[in-house]
């Protein structure tokens, strides 16, 4: 399970960046990351009508498969990762899942294969504030090999109180400008591209 709060950003990374180091001073620069990934899903899109979504990417010479969902819980996701070899992709990878009753549930024993191919250039900040640990990280997402750009910024909370961090969120709001709080996933928004293109 993961707890975290995604932004559309307007205006420039660059602009945010700077923005976020003069509003919170403790925020710390952890690194950058290419993050190339394929989306996976059966034929008629069964994981995007549930939300759910099933991912190979590419981090730092690893292949991570991830299964995500939403939950009744509004900000909480299910994540699972697990850490893969080329050879696994010529397999059912997804099968590894603990969570593998609800793949199978969704998939409803149709063929799941590579669907979506999505690129995003991620820049990681860890921030300690009022006994909260976040991750704050800044993505530039290239769709369907260039197709679109879009710019956003993920909050995940890594420890601390639930009640806290949405105070955190409050008051990040009102202090950075231009951040439009989205549910989207990025899978959605390339099925969405992918539905205009057809």
């Amino acid at each position: 399970m993961e707890t975290e709060v995604k932004y559309l950003v307007k205006g420039s990374l660059k602009e945010l960046e700077t923005k976020l180091k003069l509003a919170y001073k403790k925020l710390m620069y952890v690194g950058d990351l290419d993050l190339p990934a394929i989306y996976y899903d059966t034929e008629t899109g069964s994981f995007e009508q549930n939300k759910a979504a099933l991912r190979v990417r590419k981090e730092e010479g690893h292949l991570i498969g991830c299964y995500k969902a939403v939950t009744s819980q509004e900000r909480v996701f299910v994540e699972e990762e697990i850490e893969l070899v080329e050879e696994n992709l010529k397999k059912e990878w997804f099968m590894r899942f603990q969570a593998y009753p609800d793949i199978a549930k969704i998939a409803n024993n149709k063929e799941i294969r590579p669907k979506v191919k999505i690129d995003t250039k991620r820049r990681v900040y860890l921030l300690k504030n009022n006994g909260l640990v976040l991750e704050v990280v800044l993505d530039l997402v290239d769709y369907l090999d260039g197709i679109f750009e879009e710019k956003r910024m993920e909050v995940e909370l890594k420890e601390g109180d639930l009640h806290i961090f949405e105070q955190f969120l409050k008051e990040l709001e009102t202090k950075i400008d231009g951040l439009q709080e989205t549910v989207k996933s990025k899978y959605q928004t390339a099925n969405e591209l992918l539905k205009e293109d057809a």
